[in-house]
């Protein structure tokens, strides 16, 4: 017997609509909709650049965790000029896990926080399937995180043209 797998995340193939930007030139102004060939083969794996603000440079998307549950977030990556990437899983629902995924050497390592699992795995054409788990410890809010790393801080002042394909 297999259980339902149920996407709590919404329009996750197009982070242009119901994903909140942080950090990050709009859609059309840096960041584009539709910018190249997913792993599927279908022009809809969107870029996400940088601003130059400084602090955290991310896609975010908040859901409702039930205490106890463990959660999975899993992205398709690739490089556009940004090397490293991070995921999140966060909030009041969840001590905060992170995990920096290496795109140029193909490793993950836990971030922020320990005894949690995440993995990367090639999926052809310079696309890596990144993916962490958290299990909530609380019923409540919930945060998805997606964003770009430099010098091994995800807090740091942007580089306009620095981006990421996800």
């Amino acid at each position: 017997i297999k259980t339902a797998v149920t996407n709590l995340l919404l329009q996750s193939e197009d982070f242009s609509t119901t994903w909140s930007l942080n950090r990050l030139e709009a859609f059309g102004s840096g960041s584009v909709a539709d910018a190249i060939a997913s792993p599927a083969g279908t022009v809809t794996a969107d870029r996400i650049e940088e601003s130059t603000a400084t602090g955290q440079h991310y896609v975010g998307q908040s859901f409702t965790a039930a205490s106890g549950t463990t959660y999975t977030v899993s992205v398709y990556l690739k490089v556009d000029n940004a090397d490293f990437a991070y995921i999140s899983i966060e909030g009041a629902a969840f001590t905060t896990q992170r995990t920096l995924f290496d795109l140029g050497t193909e490793t993950a390592s836990a971030f922020t926080g320990s005894g949690f699992s995440f993995s990367i795995t090639s999926a052809g054409n310079g696309w890596f399937r990144c993916s962490m788990s958290n299990t909530a410890t609380s019923s409540g809010a919930g945060f998805v995180l997606i964003g770009t790393v430099k010098a091994n801080s995800i807090s740091y002042a942007g580089d306009a043209g620095t981006g990421i394909y996800l």
